[in-house]
């Protein structure tokens, strides 16, 4: 794959460097850490994520990146640093625009291989008063919730550079998106005062100035590096998941089928949100199939594609629907689409996130948590609930709990199969009397998901309440008539621990689920 900027040219699979005159001489150390920073114009990359790829052995330090950002400059003529800039404390970003991404397989094709995003803008941060060290950490608050936004591939992320320009100056919101050419603005403020913080954020939809989401957060101050990363880390997650879910509505009421590949894939998008709210309407799942093979046929470089592809395809492994029903051949074409997904994005989560759930089907336990955790790697803001699927089979629960838990704090539009694994995680846990709740809400807001009811059936077992365990359990077979234990159940629950494998199979079975 190529990556052009300025006069420049990477060739990602040769690990070369060049510009019109020739060949540019780099360590090869040096130079994954600018693919690293290449791969993603306009976002800043931490350290700790450079490190991760050009020193995988893990022996490295700050100053050894700082070496071959060093070797990096010199090579470019970037005396002014003018190209890689730096943001102390923090990384490191490619402030020019990337110009291209082909494989030389598509030099002859068209340019854009890719469909849209939603373009998001983070205005900087306005000091409202009190000390006067709240400006430096409203500015530096500015970019960690721009560095954040840019994990998320589901958004494009306007560079901080092009951002601050609005620094001081009084301006309407639209009029900075018209100019920006974003889509949605993010917005705060900060006050700080001796011993209180205050800050502010929001998030506006550019044409009509519509607000998506607003908080206020108060931290008491202390350490001030950990509360800003978690300001920045909560506001650009949710942020992110009301641009997104905005994104589809705006489309949904215009939708019409003219060959346009994004207007496809955020109606994809819209079939697979509401299959999974309920679990009702198989015929959702199959018009989102559709699409997406859609999708892929008119920009087969868009990666997102390809694993919503495998999103259709898990449901109808998982749930007796259609002829998909674990089938073996099922779960390798979810694992192909997968890999082609990275193949075209090597930073996309939800590729490594699906690939580990296809592990898990598997049962390869380990397979699966470091597909997981890759994805986590790459998205620290990224709570996937098929992660904490993993983290339950894998019967690491406690890490199941605190992931599903920050998935929905950082995620207002959460799934219930989410809290259904919370549920299933504090039921492993035995604290039954704390899943009962959970698994209640899960199994009323997605009355068409077996899964809870095996988790609230077995949960009333537990409790000695064995009539509700009983009504639970005939939930299940009301939805899937044929299920019993020793097929469907041992099948799709594949459980690394033999206490977790018996707890949960007894109590279905004293619920009165067949054998």
């Amino acid at each position: 794959m190529l990556v052009r900027f300025d006069k420049f040219e990477i060739d990602l699979a040769a690990k070369t460097l060049r510009n019109p005159q020739g060949l540019i001489a780099l360590r090869p150390k040096s130079f994954n850490v600018l693919a690293a920073i290449a791969e993603r114009p306009a976002c800043v990359i931490p350290k700790s994520e450079l490190i991760a790829k050009a020193w995988p052995e893990g022996i490295a330090s700050d100053e050894s990146l700082a070496r071959c950002v060093s070797d990096i400059r010199l090579a470019l003529g970037d005396e002014g640093r003018n190209i890689i800039k730096t943001v102390p404390g923090v990384g490191y970003v490619l402030a020019v625009s990337r110009q291209s991404e082909r494989t030389s397989a598509q030099d002859d094709q068209a340019q854009q291989t890719q469909i849209g995003r939603p373009t998001v803008a983070v205005l900087p941060f306005v000091h409202i008063g009190g000390d006067p060290s709240g400006a430096d950490l409203a500015d530096s608050l500015s970019e960690e919730v721009i560095t954040e936004l840019c994990r998320f591939s589901d958004l494009a992320v306007i560079a901080s550079n092009s951002c601050f320009y609005f620094k001081g100056r009084a301006v309407d919101v639209r009029e900075a998106a018209r100019q920006l050419g974003a889509d949605f603005i993010v917005e705060g403020s900060i006050r700080r005062d001796s011993e209180q913080l205050r800050v502010t954020a929001k998030a506006v939809e550019a044409t009509g100035g519509k607000h998506l989401w607003g908080s206020i957060f108060t931290p008491t101050i202390g350490d001030m590096p950990r509360l800003q990363s978690e300001i920045a880390r909560t506001v650009a997650s949710v942020a992110c998941a009301h641009i997104v879910h905005a994104e589809v509505d705006r489309n949904w009421a215009t939708f019409r089928i003219k060959g346009e590949p994004y207007d496809r894939f955020v109606e994809a998008l819209a079939l697979v949100r509401g299959w999974y709210a309920t679990f009702r309407n198989i015929d959702r799942l199959y018009r989102a199939r559709t699409l997406f093979e859609q999708v892929i046929d008119s920009a087969p470089g868009e990666a997102r594609a390809y694993t919503g592809l495998a999103s259709t395809l898990f449901s109808t492994y998982l749930f007796k629907h259609d002829n998909d029903f674990q089938k073996p051949a099922v779960l390798e074409r979810i694992e192909d689409l997968c890999r082609t997904a990275i193949e075209h994005d090597p930073n996309l989560p939800d590729a490594f996130g699906h690939l580990g759930h296809a592990f898990l089907h598997k049962g390869d336990h380990d397979s699966s948590l470091a597909a997981h955790r890759r994805a986590h790697a790459i998205n620290p803001n990224r709570c996937d609930f098929r992660h904490a699927t993993a983290l339950v089979f894998s019967g690491e629960h406690d890490e199941a709990i605190e992931m599903s838990r920050t998935g929905m704090r950082l995620d207002p539009f959460h799934s219930p199969i989410a809290l259904g694994w919370l549920g299933a995680a504090l039921m492993f846990k035995e604290r039954y009397a704390d899943a009962l709740p959970v698994l209640l809400e899960a199994t009323s807001r997605a009355s068409g998901w077996r899964g809870g009811f095996l988790y609230l059936a077995a949960t009333y077992e537990r409790l000695g309440q064995i009539e509700k365990a009983r009504a639970a359990a005939d939930r299940v077979l009301k939805l899937e008539p044929a299920w019993t234990i020793a097929t469907t159940g041992r099948s799709v629950n594949r459980f690394k621990r033999k206490e977790d494998a018996e707890l949960f199979f007894g109590a279905l079975e004293r619920a009165g689920l067949p054998k």
